[in-house]
């Protein structure tokens, strides 16, 4: 369950109340996250991933700039952020046939539009299956077979 957030130093309710919702967890990852929680030791407002030394969250913008980054520049992804997580999910969910709207709410999203326009990029992939399939569609079968012909 998604019910607060932590900005700096502050922790305090979602941003929008679309934010606070319960999360649909994989089996196999919420396993993850029991055997990792247990290693944890336990903060007195039961935060998953406390800091050791202050019982609190990590800062984000340490992670991001102490492993993050790092890790970006060593695999070529320079300026690698959390953001970059955010819109590979959004192109996972997309590529594989997920609804918009269950896309929105996976998301925590209070407007469909923020989903689909800021968030996401498409595989070339998919893209040209998409259009082999409009393609198969739309062209006769033996015109189809004539261009298969001329490619090979």
């Amino acid at each position: 369950m998604v019910s607060r957030s932590i900005t700096g130093q502050h922790i305090e309710a979602t941003k929008t109340p679309d934010s606070e919702d319960e999360i649909a967890l994989d089996p196999d990852v919420l396993a993850l996250l029991l055997r990792w929680k247990e290693q944890c030791a336990d903060s007195s407002e039961h935060w998953l991933f406390p800091n050791l030394d202050t019982g609190r969250p990590f800062h984000a913008d340490s992670l991001r700039d102490d492993h993050l980054h790092p890790a970006g520049q060593t695999i070529g992804i320079p300026n690698l952020g959390w953001y970059a997580f955010r819109h590979t999910y959004r192109t996972l969910l997309d590529d594989l046939g997920t609804p918009i709207g269950v896309q929105q709410k996976l998301m925590r999203h209070s407007d469909v539009r923020k989903t689909m326009n800021l968030y996401g990029s498409t595989y070339e992939k998919t893209k040209r299956r998409a259009n082999t399939l409009v393609a198969g569609r739309l062209l006769p079968v033996s015109m189809k077979a004539a261009s298969k012909a001329t490619i090979q």
